[in-house]
């Protein structure tokens, strides 16, 4: 972490053995940090998500997603609730869309690893309410 002038605050390391990739951070409502991200290993990658406090000392570190499984999360916010949500995409037999909806904790308290008929990126840019809505519905009613 920097400060405004650039200067250097803190630097930290987070992960395991395999390679770790970490795509976004963000501020949380509590002044610390969430890092969303994926383990990927040889056969199949899962996403994570790090919560730390505002020096950036890891408070949980939670990884979501079944072996063999290729879940990547590429985006996440905190919600209005407290907890988290993540997105990306997962690929088992087809590529769908990944959705993660998590408590304060990072736990998923049901079931709620998501998968979504995958849409291109030209269904995205042509019709981005559509797309937005048809996972939404999924993500509610399953």
């Amino acid at each position: 972490k920097t400060d405004e002038n650039g200067e250097l605050l803190w630097d930290k390391t987070y992960g395991g053995e395999s390679e770790d990739w970490a795509i976004e951070a963000h501020q949380t409502s509590d002044g610390g940090y969430i890092i969303i991200g994926f383990v990927d290993r040889f056969y199949y990658s899962n996403s994570w998500l790090i919560k730390t406090d505002s020096n950036g000392d890891s408070q949980w570190y939670k990884i979501y997603g079944k072996t063999f499984d290729h879940a990547i999360a590429v985006s996440g916010q905190q919600t209005s609730d407290g907890g988290y949500i993540l997105t990306g995409s997962q690929f088992i037999r087809d590529r769908d869309v990944l959705l993660i909806k998590t408590d304060a904790d990072g736990n998923t308290p049901r079931n709620n690893f998501r998968g979504a008929p995958f849409f291109s990126i030209l269904d995205v840019l042509s019709n981005p309410i559509n797309v937005l809505k048809q996972i939404i519905k999924i993500f509610l009613l399953s």
